[in-house]
């Protein structure tokens, strides 16, 4: 993702997402030609990224794991305080996804001044 680093502004009515990688496809639901949403919840602490993330609604095939490792790099705007009941939604489609799994670190193991990139 390119432009200004959100993640160093306090957001003020929802958070915003600042960016971070897209999760990987896994070869299990490409080969079963899985396609869908998976739906995730989680609270989004003062630093900037998710926790306790839960999956809501899921597809399986791997397709659940994937989209809470893609979550869990990915950075928002700072909260004030911590945000409950946040949720976050990622689509899979075996024409459009990527089988090559994020190689950016969790939001949370510090580089807190640079935010994951969307690929």
């Amino acid at each position: 993702m390119k432009g200004k680093d959100c993640s160093k502004e306090a957001f003020e009515n929802s958070p915003k997402p600042c960016g971070g990688p897209d999760p990987q496809y896994t070869s299990e639901a490409e080969e079963a030609h899985i396609k869908g949403t998976v739906q995730l919840s989680f609270s989004l602490s003062t630093d900037g990224c998710a926790a306790n993330i839960r999956v809501l609604r899921g597809l399986g095939y791997g397709l659940d794991e994937a989209a809470v490792h893609a979550l869990e790099r990915w950075r928002w705007q700072k909260p004030k305080k911590s945000v409950n009941n946040a949720t976050a939604e990622f689509s899979f489609d075996s024409q459009y996804a990527s089988t090559k799994a994020p190689i950016t670190p969790k939001c949370s193991e510090g580089h807190s001044d640079s935010p994951g990139q969307r690929k």
